[in-house]
C-alpha cells in the first residue's frame, strides 16, 4: 500500500467520523464545527483523486461561506441545549450503527457489481466538463427545483427568527417605528432655572 492509499483511507475515515459527530452532537455549534471538518477531509479526498476544482469549490463555497452563515444562524437563534438521557443516546447510537451498515452495504454492492472494473475517465472533475453538464438543456429543470428549495430554506430561516413577544424582550415593532414622526423623536422640556446658588456666591 502506497502513501496515497494511506492518505486516502485516512481522510475518508476522518470524514465519516466527523459526519457521525455532526449527526450525534447535542450542541448545534459542535455540529457546525464537525461539518466544517467533514468538508475539509472530503476536499482532501477529492485532491487525492486529482479533482482539484471540486475540492476548492467545497472549501471556498461551503466552508468559507455557507457554514459561516450556519454559525451566524445558530448564534442568532439562541438555541437551548437539553441533556439527552441514556435512552435517547442509545437510540442515537443504534441509528448510527444502522446507517453505517446500510452505507457499507451500498458501497460494497456498488464496488463489486456496478463499478466493477470501471475506471474514472480523465477530466471528470474539470471545470469544462462540469459547466457543460450543469448548463445543458437536460438539467434546466434541476436548477429550477434548486431555486424553490433555496426559497423554502430562506422562508424557514425567517420563520425561525420570528418569535412571540416575551416579557423583558427588548424588541422594536417595525410598524410603530415607521409611524414615528420627526417631531415625536425629540421632546424639549422647559425647566425653571435655579440661580440661588449663583447669587449666594
Amino acid at each position: 500500500m502506497v502513501v496515497t492509499d494511506i492518505l486516502f483511507y485516512t481522510f475518508a475515515s476522518l470524514a465519516i467520523i466527523f459526519a457521525l459527530v455532526l449527526v450525534l452532537a447535542n450542541n448545534p455549534v459542535n455540529s457546525v464545527i464537525a461539518m466544517i471538518f467533514t468538508f475539509i477531509f472530503t476536499a482532501a479526498v477529492w485532491i487525492i483523486l486529482q479533482q482539484v476544482y471540486l475540492a476548492l469549490l467545497l472549501i471556498v463555497v461551503y466552508v468559507g461561506a455557507v457554514l459561516v452563515m450556519f454559525l451566524f444562524v445558530v448564534f442568532m437563534l439562541d438555541l437551548h441545549v437539553e441533556e439527552q438521557g441514556r435512552v435517547g443516546r442509545f437510540f442515537y447510537a443504534l441509528a448510527a450503527v444502522v446507517v453505517c451498515a446500510i452505507f457499507a452495504t451500498v458501497i460494497s454492492y456498488a464496488a463489486t457489481n456496478v463499478f466493477a472494473g470501471a475506471m474514472m475517465q480523465g477530466g471528470v472533475g474539470g471545470l469544462k466538463i462540469i459547466g457543460l453538464t450543469m448548463f445543458s438543456n437536460a438539467n434546466l429543470y434541476v436548477f429550477e427545483l434548486v431555486d424553490f428549495i433555496l426559497l423554502a430554506a430562506m422562508t424557514a430561516a425567517i420563520t425561525l427568527t420570528l418569535r412571540a413577544k416575551r416579557k423583558g424582550n427588548k424588541t422594536v415593532d417595525p410598524a410603530q417605528q415607521v409611524k414615528v414622526r420627526a417631531k415625536d423623536r425629540l421632546t424639549m422640556v422647559k425647566m425653571p432655572s435655579n440661580n440661588e446658588g449663583a447669587k449666594d456666591e
